[in-house]
């Protein structure tokens, strides 16, 4: 979705997630061009951005079990992040998207 106005950088209906289109293009997109222009590059925006999004997905799930943001709610959130972390990091060591691209070509149909 693409709220302009709003604050909202996530939310959830039914399990399912909605990212604000808005938010990344005024907070990550600017910074994203320069490794899109040279995907080879090392550059620190992906770890950003994947980093930042994790916890929001893992915030935007604990709410799916606590509405509130108790205690209840930062343990399940806790627990999400810790309990997902390792194939966080592997995602990011093994990220590209040439990678990517590459392995989709591949299961074309």
């Amino acid at each position: 979705f693409c709220d302009k106005v709003g604050p909202r950088i996530a939310f959830n209906i039914n399990g399912a997630l909605f990212f604000n289109l808005r938010y990344f293009d005024q907070i990550f997109a600017q910074q994203l061009q320069p490794y899109l222009q040279k995907p080879n590059k090392q550059n620190p925006i992906i770890s950003t951005i994947v980093n930042f999004y994790f916890m929001v997905i893992c915030h935007e799930l604990a709410h799916n079990m606590y509405r509130n943001h108790d205690l209840s709610f930062t343990q399940c959130l806790e627990q999400l992040a810790v309990g997902f972390m390792v194939q966080k990091e592997t995602f990011l060591r093994d990220f590209s998207f040439q990678n990517y691209q590459t392995k989709n070509d591949e299961q074309s149909f």
